[in-house]
């Protein structure tokens, strides 16, 4: 990621993640969510893991990040 682009990953992003109070799989969690490779089915159908981007909870054309965390209604509470 650094060689597309050098301004990346950010001071703020890695004293975030270089917290001590952090476990290391909320860290992982983390950077899956910031670099876009986590699976959730938008993700896994690039890899032909799924056979459609639809959100199972929901049934939205796509199942991205955006709409798992701030947008799906299944999910509302968990919010």
């Amino acid at each position: 990621m650094h060689q597309i682009n050098n301004s990346t990953p950010s001071n703020k992003f890695l004293k975030a993640i270089s917290a001590t109070s952090i476990t290391h799989s909320t860290t992982s969690l983390i950077s899956q969510l910031r670099l876009t490779y986590i699976p959730l089915n938008s993700y896994l159908k690039w890899f032909k893991r799924v056979d459609n981007a639809r959100c199972p909870a929901c049934r939205a054309d796509k199942e991205t990040i955006e709409h798992f965390l701030l947008f799906c209604l299944n999910y509302a509470y968990e919010r």
